[in-house]
């Protein structure tokens, strides 16, 4: 264990603590630390929250604009079920030369878990990801936001959900995640409106610069042109064929210099065809993923999706995985608390730094 320093230690606004040693997670903009109230401090059964925290100098902050469109989300005006909404307590702002957000603490990230399951998931598990992605997804639209930056490493599941995590062993290592558990999308600071509130549309625009991640942003994002509701269902077309075949196929570019590796990501990306991207999809699945691709592709800069229709397909793989012979997990094994598993932790904090480098 860690021993804290007293200069290690920071408060906030005399209601929360959390040590700069605690880091639950490194982002481009920002760092997570796991924190408590003081006011529980001697409770041995205290709550712990992930604190978000940005440097109050930043050039461009995030967390007051997230902590708005959480605050938007979360009112629910429309009266809509409520999914995958991260809950949160407050917004602090130039304290500790630091901007924050204080919200509830979560597990694992979809990315944690397939980096753990070795780029293997069962397929029911994968179908059932998805269609809660799916629903994140129509939740945030109905309310007139697009999220512009949906990616695995910002997908995560509840502690209760990750405390046990089960892993096939087969032969090969496959993950298992049960069709109750709770997901939840994070990282709302490249949110916008798409409308207003009389529905009113933005307008097209090009000649932007791309944001967010390269390997899962919409091709139209890496083509310069405004984002709008269709990017969002790119980026989960991506997040399809990497949890069905556990890459994708501008993943792992050779280059000498970064910029090199992205005008090749780009140049793949805008290149390549629904079908060579399905190539590696089981044959079974093959041609609903295709459909998915294909209809999202379609869509116009103002077009509203049709999720049903997109739910409709993955709910047939569902169908036919039930019905295939291939169904059953077999030899499941049980992973308990990360903290207590060096091994895990050493593969996350492997992959971490494979992400900082490409960002």
């Amino acid at each position: 264990m860690i021993k804290l320093k007293p200069e290690n230690v920071l408060t906030i606004n005399n209601e929360f603590k959390y040590c700069t040693d605690n880091i639950l997670m490194k982002g481009t903009f920002c760092i997570l630390y796991k924190g408590y109230l003081i006011s529980e401090e001697n409770n041995k059964n205290k709550k712990y929250y992930t604190i978000k925290s940005e440097s109050s100098s930043t050039k461009h902050p995030q967390l007051k604009h997230e902590y708005e469109i959480l605050t938007h989300l979360q009112k629910n005006s429309l009266n809509l079920k409520m999914t995958g909404i991260p809950k949160f307590s407050k917004y602090y702002h130039s304290i500790n030369n630091k901007n924050y957000i204080i919200m509830d603490l979560y597990g694992y990230t979809l990315d944690q878990i397939f980096e753990l399951s070795e780029y293997k998931l069962n397929h029911i598990s994968v179908f059932n990801i998805l269609n809660k992605i799916l629903d994140i997804i129509k939740y945030i639209h109905l309310n007139r936001i697009i999220h512009r930056d949906i990616e695995p490493s910002h997908l995560i599941y509840t502690i209760e959900d990750t405390s046990d995590l089960f892993f096939g062993n087969n032969g090969k290592k496959e993950g298992k995640m049960d069709s109750n558990s709770d997901l939840f999308l994070l990282d709302y600071g490249l949110c916008k409106f798409y409308c207003n509130e009389k529905k009113v549309h933005i307008n097209f625009k090009d000649n932007k610069k791309p944001i967010g991640n390269m390997i899962f942003c919409s091709i139209w994002n890496l083509l310069g042109i405004e984002e709008s509701r269709r990017d969002d269902l790119d980026a989960f077309c991506n997040i399809i064929i990497y949890l069905m075949t556990g890459k994708l196929p501008w993943m792992n570019i050779k280059a000498k210099t970064h910029q090199e590796i992205k005008a090749r990501i780009k140049e793949i990306k805008i290149s390549i065809s629904p079908l060579e991207i399905c190539k590696n999809v089981p044959l079974i699945y093959n041609d609903n993923f295709l459909k998915i691709i294909e209809y999202v592709r379609s869509l116009e800069f103002t077009d509203e999706p049709n999720y049903d229709y997109i739910k409709n397909l993955i709910n047939n793989c569902v169908e036919k995985c039930k019905s295939s012979s291939n169904k059953v997990l077999s030899n499941l094994i049980v992973i308990k608390n990360r903290s207590e598993d060096a091994e895990i932790e050493r593969i996350l904090e492997k992959r971490n730094k494979e992400r900082e480098q490409l960002l």
